[in-house]
């Protein structure tokens, strides 16, 4: 059977931009009243319309810079998205239950940890229902469709490959330890994305920064670990098992092939 062809780099780019663009719009659903306040007073001669587009410009540069990486190089390290078409094995609808599964756990757990552990937020000021849903659906757009993008599929993606050259070893190695740590790695780099637009409506005192760091990285490491799920069971190239065959036998003779562990 023909092996189907990998899109191309605008195939693997665009589908997953103009996902995160969505999100990136949705953002000034988030924004709550003290930060239109900050803005207005930062450029009072600005109509606020503008303001809010003028401060969408920062991250939608972020999430191009982002995309851009994973389009190039996602694929090879056989991560897989639907949107772009690489290393998808199953139909979307099959992977939905884990990932709605481990949405809510994650949930549940930031939750109760919020309230057991860090007594949960401070009110800072009344929201009312209206602020409420908006705030919901902006987060879900841009916390689902733009900070995934960012984080998983460009930042995740850069990060393994890094370590993979350092460690001497191909794009494409079976590396579980290598993934792990750029999954907790970039984990901390989204936990602490989200100091900066804490510090808007709150000051950041230990205790709050300690929160946003544990809850947020902890969502960070299981949304990193569901995506990399489908790459630790990808089928590997039959170059590269032909290749580790033969290694394994001249190296480790009189051991599994299977199990050997390979030098590049």
């Amino acid at each position: 059977m023909t092996a189907k062809p990998t899109p191309s780099y605008a195939e693997r780019f665009w589908p997953v931009f103009g996902a995160g663009v969505v999100g990136v719009l949705a953002l000034p659903l988030t924004f709550p009243p003290s930060v239109e306040a900050s803005l207005r007073a930062a450029a009072p001669g600005i109509p606020p319309g503008l303001l809010k587009a003028l401060a969408l410009i920062q991250p939608a540069l972020l999430l191009a810079a982002a995309v851009a990486i994973g389009a190039a190089l996602a694929h090879r390290l056989g991560l897989a998205s639907h949107l772009a078409g690489v290393n998808v094995r199953r139909r979307l609808i099959d992977e939905m239950p884990l990932a709605i599964v481990g949405g809510l756990i994650v949930g549940g757990v930031i939750v109760t940890l919020d309230r057991i552990v860090f007594s949960g937020p401070a009110a800072t000021e009344a929201a009312s229902l209206r602020s409420i849903v908006e705030g919901l659906v902006g987060g879900l757009l841009y916390g689902g469709l733009t900070e995934e993008a960012m984080m998983r599929w460009g930042l995740l993606a850069l990060v393994a490959s890094v370590m993979l050259k350092l460690a001497r070893r191909p794009l494409d190695a079976k590396a579980p330890l290598v993934y792990a740590l750029a999954i907790v790695l970039v984990a901390v780099v989204f936990a602490a994305g989200h100091l900066p637009a804490a510090s808007v409506v709150a000051r950041l005192d230990a205790p709050l920064v300690t929160r946003i760091l544990v809850l947020n990285g902890i969502a960070g490491v299981v949304y990193g670990a569901l995506f990399w799920d489908g790459a630790s069971k990808r089928r590997w190239p039959r170059t590269w098992r032909r290749t580790s065959l033969s290694r394994s036998r001249v190296s480790c003779a009189g051991r599994d092939p299977g199990v050997a562990r390979l030098t590049p």
